[in-house]
């Protein structure tokens, strides 16, 4: 408790003024013994849950403790009056419907509620009833040494036994010390080391697991040969509007966030995409082709685009924007997606705001509010940026000033919902 409110305490004038209530939230739980079962009372939102980490979340392991001890007396009572196979029988059923209350309860439930973990003080309980008959045999863990009246033999036995006293008050005193201070650091280097490695071994892998099926309708009616069948799929959802995801090896990879995201609020979710082929463009003639006749024919609500490339006609800066290839490419192929999609939203991998991002993001977040307009583009604006394109000295004051006026009115429009003057 002494570590916990230590804890209060000092994270209390270090943590973000929105935070603290959390922080008092969470110490109310930990104080009680409770916070296993905080989770099944609380109810998150999505961004809560990206960014919410409970300051006191490892006590759960405490308050589970503790419960046990509570109904302990009775389990141990009934447990008494039976004999040793009984006993075991009766530990065993208590285990084997706690494991299953753990397999069969809602994620929230069954990690830290009380039913969920007895299992594993029935496993102790178990161990300690078969340890009881070894034990209880008139036999000694040392062999007896052989009784020897001498003296010396007297003498030897009393300085034994005062060299193990020493050692074990020593040992008592040592031992918490240098575990509580040598494990820690251990645990905590083998638990970066296998997350590190984890990453890497995934970041590596070309193809993983999607959560989606295999999309054979496109394949029928576009007739692409595609290479690389894993980069197509759909899922089916449980709303009314169809997505369209398209792009290259981002799209793919950012799939399963979308699709987490979503929640299954859609008719379809559909992927795409092509490995090294931005498909609006027509750097792959085929993937492009095959695109336009997907969007025609499924005809989405939201087409969600998002690409990355370093290859240099698309990162090269441009000279006349009305010449340039690139440029043309993606607005003819957009203004074409444009007749058959209610909406397109693309990932502009190369736009750079006007204004710190990490800075802003967390300014809002402290303040309760969601990320506002200014975090979103339009294409026009995102074409004419210099870090982008090259641009003339008038056209780049003129963005400047465009920028300038857009970035107050975000803080005015900031200070106005939060009463600040």
């Amino acid at each position: 408790m002494c570590k916990i409110f230590g804890v209060f305490a000092v994270g209390y004038f270090y943590v973000l003024r929105f935070d603290r209530k959390q922080i008092l939230d969470d110490l109310t739980w930990a104080y009680t013994y409770s916070s296993n079962l905080q989770p099944i009372f609380q109810k998150l939102g999505y961004w809560d849950q990206l960014s919410t980490y409970r300051f006191f979340v490892h006590a759960w392991s405490l308050g589970v403790e503790l419960q046990y001890y509570l109904i302990v007396p009775f389990i141990m009572g009934v447990a008494l009056c039976f004999g040793h196979n009984a006993r075991i029988k009766l530990f065993s059923t208590i285990g084997v419907f706690s494991v299953i209350f753990q397999l069969y309860a809602p994620p929230k439930v069954s990690y830290g509620f009380l039913l969920s973990r007895i299992w594993q003080f029935m496993c102790g309980s178990i161990a300690y009833e078969f340890s009881k008959p070894f034990l209880s045999k008139d036999k000694s863990l040392l062999r007896q040494e052989e009784k020897n009246s001498s003296e010396n033999a007297a003498y030897k036995q009393d300085k034994t036994e005062l060299s193990y006293k020493g050692y074990k008050k020593v040992n008592w005193a040592a031992m918490p010390s240098a575990t509580g201070m040598y494990l820690p650091k251990q645990i905590d280097k083998a638990e970066i080391g296998y997350t590190i490695e984890w990453n890497l071994r995934e970041s590596r892998k070309k193809y993983f697991a999607m959560p989606c099926s295999k999309d054979g309708d496109t394949q029928r009616y576009t007739n692409y040969k595609n290479n690389e069948p894993e980069l197509q799929c759909v899922a089916k959802g449980n709303a009314t509007a169809k997505v369209l995801v398209l792009g290259n090896s981002i799209a793919y990879r950012a799939y399963p966030l979308i699709h987490n995201i979503l929640k299954g609020r859609y008719r379809s979710l559909r992927l795409f995409p092509g490995s090294g082929c931005p498909s609006l463009s027509n750097w792959c003639a085929a993937l492009t082709k095959a695109t336009k006749k997907v969007v025609q024919h499924e005809k989405p609500d939201i087409v969600l685009y998002m690409h990355h490339s370093l290859k240099t006609p698309f990162v090269a800066p441009v000279k006349d924007l009305k010449k340039d290839r690139i440029y043309k490419e993606f607005q003819g192929n957009i203004d074409f997606i444009s007749k058959y999609a209610k909406h397109i939203v693309i990932d502009m991998p190369y736009y750079t705001p006007p204004f710190n991002v990490g800075a802003k993001l967390a300014r809002r977040l402290q303040l309760g509010l969601l990320p506002g307009d200014e975090f979103v583009v339009t294409w026009e604006v995102s074409t004419h940026q210099p870090n982008t394109i090259s641009s003339t000295a008038a056209e780049f004051t003129e963005l400047q000033q465009m920028h300038h006026e857009q970035h107050k009115r975000g803080q005015e429009e900031l200070l106005a919902k939060t009463g600040c003057h």
